[in-house]
């Protein structure tokens, strides 16, 4: 299936001169047939292998195959398990010019949402499997239609003389595979990727890392994704590097696995998502072999999610003894939808810094100062060779300058070509900037966040992810990497936030280790005390679930969205869910108990205990203030609002106002003479300003009106109106001036008048009131003598009526 001109000339292919991976493995079967190509190495530690003549004789009597049963252009699923008849389906495809759709195998227990959408979405015509998994499916595939209607081969057992294939030569341009992505928060689609964007991105990845047929991949990462798929097969065959493959279940069974591969087989390229290098630093670091040797590994690539520094720190530690080179780690950045890879960085070039978080929330790039909330983020290296990246604001599109945080644009020849059977991908493969004029290419938009310094990119996280609480940006990340850090019993954490009738509020799910000893309230103080220093927000609700129990793609990503459906849902299995509560108080001292009492009622819980910290319970920068403000009408003390932030518990905070003098009696607060002159506010001055220079315009009135049906008493109504403009001095003021400068007077009595007009006799009644209300809202006010509030009341029938309002912008506003 042509899709569009390949954008590059023939590349030159470590000894071929093939343009696609058909040419790299039909060459390598003439030239180096006898080399082994893959291993595969089983839990049991069982290996097969192929060359990559046994490679090719295999994937032609495949392809010889599915060239009776289906035309080139005709979408193949391949559902086998992680082995090597996988690599065999894969290329038997590329060999025919049937689109490859890989996908994990129907099995009982496994849902089958995915794998219906795949089907109905590319339309597929065969899936390819095992002899072994086939049986298995064989009564999903009778229980489900869409699965019946689809010819199964099982790939294993095809006795096709390979002779009998027929020679398809691919353009490079032509639709290769269909790469489905997680569908995590909608409906998977299919990244189409041609032959040409495989061999252009691969072709990168190799020049950045120096990857060579020298190497030796080890990899356990599902195949059926971009990372696991490039990384572990298609790479390793196009610069001739044996690979080693380990079953993805094996490793989260037992990591160590990985890591013995690695030193048995002498790997020197392996990588894997953050949470992988997480897992290991946890549960193999203190039982590793004492023959683990690691001085081999010399790119250790680390993608798929953001990196965390302190993970990459304790992994480091963990298994120095074992050889393992710091200068190995190699951070990368990349999606389906640019093949893999976006950038990487150069080994031994990985930088590490520590920004300031509050300008980050503010979308700005700053270097955190001493003392000074930060984040510390990893660089994810420069772009590949031929990719163009921006950084562009998501609403404006326009291109970001150095120094701000926006949505990661990519293009170039590895850019897939859109979306399967969907017209609008063009929406985020089509992206232009906003003066196209000026750069009118195409661009993806990743729906990633991050920014450039010193020319490496930085990833800061999703921007569907992207948590906005009062007016701030925060990403789920750092709270995630927040409450990961405060607990021994705590795993990998999920965050995102729900809606609730007090705005947006944060919840955290915890993986735990599950033992007689847990203790679950301590944890979940101890997850709101950690996310309250660190990214000061409260955390409404700590759920604790079981390890291994938090929702990822077959790629290791975490999947926010399916947390979050199913926690609203609740068909999460916590061991605990702890929404916020405080301890019962215990009064330890009078002030203590003082401060406890102020606080709860600030907060408007049941009670606060003397060690709970202010921000974990919900507090903010307001209510520090607020109780700044008690403390010192409660007990004439002037408390820096420094100290709130410094000591945020009851107890510690009794300790700094001890120590504090009582305020003398001319430091009350008095209230301001009203009989003297006023001054204005800066908002007040500038609309008296603007009235100066049109002092009969009406551009500052604020006017409305209401209809008002049943019965109605309009003297009480003027009454209950008057009964306000007596509360509220700001309606009894008016703005004068001496010598060009503007002050406030407030009269200490002003009525107003609420007349009563009938209009029932006229034509049209409520057209005639709203036309004298638009004239009540259009005269202007003097402001240095009117009444700066006039109503009308004007009968329109028996009980309606229309009320009209006009004030001045000066006494008022929008709310």
């Amino acid at each position: 299936m042509h899709l569009a001109e390949s954008r590059s000339s023939p590349s030159r292919l470590s000894g071929t001169s093939g343009t696609t991976l058909v040419d790299v493995a039909r060459w390598r079967a003439r030239e180096q047939g006898q080399r082994v190509a893959f291993r595969f190495v089983s839990a049991a530690g069982d290996e097969q292998t192929l060359t990559y003549a046994e490679l090719d004789l295999r994937a032609r009597a495949l392809a010889a195959r599915l060239q009776a049963e289906a035309a080139p252009g005709s979408r193949a699923l391949i559902l086998h398990p992680p082995g090597l008849p996988y690599v065999v389906a894969l290329l038997a495809c590329f060999y025919t010019g049937i689109v490859a759709v890989p996908a994990y195998p129907p099995r009982r227990g496994r849902s089958m949402q995915r794998i219906s959408a795949i089907l109905a979405d590319a339309q597929a015509s065969l899936a390819l499997t095992t002899a072994q998994a086939l049986a298995a499916a064989r009564p999903l595939i009778q229980k489900h239609p869409q699965l019946a209607a689809v010819r199964w081969i099982a790939s294993d057992e095809v006795d096709h003389d390979p002779n009998d294939y027929a020679e398809h030569t691919a353009p490079a341009a032509d639709l290769a595979l269909l790469q489905y992505t997680s569908g995590s928060t909608s409906t998977p689609k299919g990244v189409m990727v041609s032959h040409a964007n495989f061999v252009r991105n691969i072709a990168s990845l190799c020049a950045r890392t120096g990857l060579s047929e020298e190497d030796c991949v080890v990899a356990w990462l599902p195949p059926y994704h971009d990372m696991g798929l490039v990384g572990a097969i298609l790479a390793p065959l196009y610069v001739g590097a044996p690979s080693v493959l380990l079953p993805p279940s094996s490793f989260l069974a037992r990591p160590t696995l990985w890591l013995e591969a690695i030193s048995r087989y002498r790997g020197t390229v392996s990588g894997a998502p953050n949470f992988g290098y997480e897992l290991c630093a946890r549960r193999v670091a203190h039982a590793q072999p004492a023959e683990l040797d690691l001085r081999s590994w010399r790119v250790a690539f680390c993608g798929a999610e953001r990196v965390d520094p302190r993970t990459q720190a304790r992994f480091c530690e963990a298994f120095a003894d074992s050889g393992f080179a710091p200068s190995a780690f190699v951070p990368c950045y990349g999606l389906a939808e640019a093949t893999l890879g976006v950038s990487f960085a150069e080994p031994g070039g990985v930088r590490v810094a520590r920004f300031a978080a509050r300008a980050l929330a503010e979308g700005r790039v700053e270097a955190a100062q001493p003392g000074e909330p930060a984040l510390e983020l990893v660089g994810c290296g420069p772009p590949l060779t031929d990719l163009d990246v921006l950084i562009v604001d998501p609403e404006t599109r326009r291109s970001h300058p150095a120094g701000r945080v926006g949505e990661i644009w990519v293009r170039g020849p590895s850019v897939a070509c859109g979306y399967w059977n969907d017209p609008l991908s063009v929406e985020t493969f089509g992206a232009r900037l906003e003066d196209a004029s000026r750069d009118p290419s195409q661009y993806l938009r990743t729906g990633d966040l991050g920014f450039f310094a010193d020319g490496q990119l930085f990833v800061t996280g999703r921007l569907k992810d992207l948590l906005i609480i009062g007016g701030v940006n925060h990403y789920p990340e750092d709270i995630e990497g927040s409450a990961l850090d405060c607990h021994p019993d705590v795993g990998q954490c999920a965050a995102f936030s729900i809606d609730s009738d007090d705005g947006e509020r944060i919840v955290v799910i915890c993986e735990v280790r599950a033992h007689a000893d847990l203790e679950p309230f301590s944890i979940a103080r101890a997850v709101r005390a950690r996310v309250a220093e660190r990214v000061e927000l409260p955390v409404h609700d700590v759920v604790l679930v079981r390890s291994g129990s938090l929702p990822r793609t077959s790629s290791g990503k975490l999947q926010r969205g399916t947390c979050r459906a199913r926690y609203l849902a609740k068909e999460l299995s916590p061991i605990a869910e702890l929404p916020l509560q405080t301890a019962a108080a215990a009064a330890s001292g009078e002030l203590t108990g003082v401060i406890q009492a102020i606080l709860a009622d600030l907060l408007d819980v049941p009670s606060v205990a003397p060690d709970d910290n202010l921000f974990a319970l919900g507090g903010h920068s307001l209510l520090a203030t607020q109780l700044v403000s008690r403390l010192r009408d409660t007990l004439r003390v002037e408390l820096p609002l420094r100290a709130v932030f410094d000591s945020p518990t009851p107890a510690a905070l009794a300790e700094r106002v001890a120590s504090l003098p009582l305020l003398s009696p001319e430091h009350a607060l008095v209230p301001f003479d009203r009989a003297r002159e006023l001054p204005l506010s800066f908002s007040q001055e500038r609309m008296w300003l603007l009235h100066q220079l049109e002092p009969g315009g009406s551009a500052y009135n604020v006017a409305g009106a209401a209809r008002i049906e049943g019965a109605l008493q309009a003297e009480l109504l003027e009454r209950a109106l008057n009964a306000i403009v007596a509360r509220h001095e700001v309606l009894r003021a008016n703005f004068p001036h001496k010598d060009g400068c503007p002050h406030v007077i407030v009269h200490e009595q002003r009525r107003v008048d609420v007349p009563v007009i009938d209009l029932q006799t006229e034509p049209d009644a409520e057209a005639a009131a709203l036309a004298r209300a638009c004239a009540l809202a259009s005269a202007p006010f003097e402001i240095a003598s009117d009444v700066l509030l006039r109503v009308a009341l004007y009968r329109i029938g028996r009980d309606r009526h229309v009320l009209a309002v006009c004030l001045h912008h000066l006494i008022t506003d929008a709310w």
